[in-house]
């Protein structure tokens, strides 16, 4: 399944830094005019290596789709409608704790982008390929062949990382502009659950309420009672451990994990409506 969640921001056209969160729209005047050479713009991630057909070096997207191509799509692209040029996240639901930073000025640009990808615990090891994903001057988007890399997935708590950046400068006259783009990747093997129970306390740590479900149908968000004061979120692991979460008042959202495919793990939010 693939998602792309939209926040739209206005903003003044100069010397600007935004840190969007898991997706984001950013709408600015002047976008158009930063269309000139191909950019790198994110990536989409494979467990295999991503073949190119005969004689081409790219496969192209229809729209922000890579038709009959099976990855994850992360990436920041400039597009284009009735209202003007804007800036907008595309990713799918297993690119986790995603960071978009855009940072504009008199100098140029540089965007900046982090993800997280959790892995299922179990024998062996999973190799990743990190495809870059590039956006051309009249907007098309279309990804290449990129390098692979193994993680260790026996043990809960194993990380890896890795990263792709491009960097260029335009001179016009006496005018020198600079444009960057940097990807992060981040893996993380944990355990994931097989249950998950919601329990409701109150302020004499009192229970008020506890609520079962299976990984895949933990609701979208929860109405506490008006007498909890913090909830607990038990997650039942393999082997019949229990991995506990405190969240609070203050605590807008509970996080859980559903299984996907391959071993991929997504993190939900659920929010909770205090």
């Amino acid at each position: 399944m693939k998602t792309k969640t939209i926040l739209l921001i206005f903003i003044p056209v100069l010397a600007l830094c935004f840190a969007l969160g898991a997706a984001g729209v950013l709408k600015i005047d002047s976008a158009a005019e930063n269309r000139t050479e191909d950019k790198l713009v994110g990536v989409f991630l494979t467990s295999e290596h991503l073949d190119m057909p005969a004689g081409e070096d790219r496969i192209y997207a229809d729209g922000t789709e890579f038709n009959g191509l099976e990855g994850i799509r992360c990436f920041f692209t400039l597009q284009e409608d009735s209202e003007g040029s804007y800036f907008a996240t595309t990713a799918d639901v297993s690119a986790s704790d995603r960071r978009v930073n855009y940072i504009s000025s008199d100098s140029g640009e540089r965007i900046e982008q982090e993800l997280t990808l959790y892995m299922q615990r179990r024998p062996g090891t999973w190799t990743l390929f990190m495809n870059p994903v590039h956006q051309s001057g009249d907007g098309a988007i279309y990804v290449q062949t990129g390098q692979g890399m193994s993680c260790p997935t026996d043990t809960a708590g194993e990380t890896a990382s890795t990263s792709l950046s491009e960097d260029s400068s335009i001179t016009d006259g006496r005018e020198t502009k600079t444009a960057g783009s940097s990807v992060k990747v981040n893996v993380k093997v944990i355990d994931g659950p097989e249950s998950v129970r919601i329990l409701e306390f109150d302020s004499e740590n009192a229970l008020i309420s506890e609520q079962s479900f299976d990984t895949d149908d933990v609701p979208g968000s929860i109405n506490p009672d008006r007498e909890t004061a913090y909830i607990i979120v038990e997650s039942l692991l393999a082997g019949e451990s229990i991995q506990r979460e405190l969240y609070q008042q203050t605590d807008e959202y509970l996080e859980t994990f559903s299984g996907a495919d391959k071993g991929l793990l997504i993190k939900r939010q659920t929010e909770i409506k205090w």
